[in-house]
């Protein structure tokens, strides 16, 4: 997990230096191992890293190999090395083995339809200089999350709305109808969000935004109703753990080590079970006190998985103490 931040200046120039420094700060907690910006007088992007796949040289912004594109990408592309590999025949000159670089050199080959291409969870904000655009994508399923809005003559960018109420001269106040939404369904659906002004970029699209004030809105995926007709169980079984397998052998591609959240759950016990054929694996269970403590039951099952198993019981007392904290890094992407 990281945080991206964005400033496009569309009338006014600001101080995005200042601002991109304030945005980093709000959410440090997404990448504590390291933080940069960089800004010219159009554009200013800010990113907050956790190291996961080339710790020592995939600090961002990245760029390709003349500067005229600039990167920061917040989650994991998992197809990046048969990519990579394909740029490298192609002629590109790579100066990281971190699976962000390749969105550069796709962009380079293809433009917009670079982001076809991608496989992973991602929030990614690409600045091409000769167009003097930003694009702003998020992948499909929208794991990744990313808000955007308009404020006195620039866009703001980022990966909490907590950075954006931090900067903006507007005054934030709560959206009334994404309130009635959330009082009746339990969520905010759409591209709304709980804070007046502030929208999210819709999963499976991108934004394309230019220095004149246009934002324009791509979408590049959506859900298609199966077209693999049903046969018998045992080949809808065999199926199933063909799709399963093949996910988690895509999503365990680390350079640091990885671990598995393991309630009494089935999804998470098929999970670890089939990380844990890739060799040693730390397990992670919290619970809480009294009879619904799942811990007990976790236990046994990192004990069948003959995994490395850590857990936490947490009292009434301790819970109460968080629940604020929670409700605040929650709300944030909201």
């Amino acid at each position: 997990m990281c945080g991206i931040n964005g400033i496009v200046n569309t009338s006014v120039h600001s101080m995005i230096q200042e601002d991109l420094l304030h945005m980093n700060e709000q959410m440090i907690h997404r990448g504590p191992d390291d933080q940069a910006i960089w800004s010219d007088d159009h554009i200013g992007l800010g990113f907050c890293r956790l190291a996961i796949i080339d710790p020592s040289t995939g600090m961002q912004p990245l760029t390709n190999e003349d500067g005229t594109l600039r990167l920061i990408c917040n989650g994991e592309i998992y197809n990046y090395q048969e990519l990579r590999m394909n740029l490298i025949a192609r002629g590109h000159q790579f100066t990281t083995k971190s699976d962000a670089e390749v969105l550069l050199h796709l962009y380079e080959e293809l433009g917009e339809a670079f982001i076809y291409e991608l496989r992973g969870m991602f929030a990614f904000l690409l600045w091409d200089e000769h167009q003097k655009r930003l694009i702003a994508g998020r992948d499909p399923f929208g794991i990744k999350p990313l808000h955007y809005c308009i404020d006195d003559g620039r866009i703001l960018l980022s990966s909490e709305i907590s950075s954006l109420v931090r900067v903006r001269r507007e005054c934030s106040k709560v959206d009334a109808k994404s309130y009635a939404h959330y009082l009746t369904l339990q969520y905010v659906p759409g591209v709304h969000t709980m804070i007046e002004g502030i929208k999210s970029v819709r999963p499976g699209s991108y934004l394309c935004i230019e220095t004149s004030g246009k934002v324009l809105s791509k979408t590049y995926w959506s859900a298609q109703p199966s077209t693999v007709e049903p046969t018998d169980r045992e080949d809808w079984k065999t199926k199933i753990r063909e799709s399963l397998e093949e996910s988690v052998n895509v999503h365990m591609q680390s350079d640091v080590p990885v671990g598995s959240f393991l309630s009494s759950g089935i999804d998470s016990t098929i999970i670890t079970a089939l990380m844990r054929q890739h060799g040693p694996l730390h397990t992670f269970s919290v619970g809480f006190e009294g009879e619904q403590n799942e811990c007990e039951i976790s236990r046994e099952t990192a004990k069948q998985l003959d995994t490395i198993h850590h857990e936490q019981t947490l009292s009434e007392e301790t819970y109460f103490e968080l629940v604020d904290e929670v409700i605040c890094k929650l709300n944030q992407h909201c």
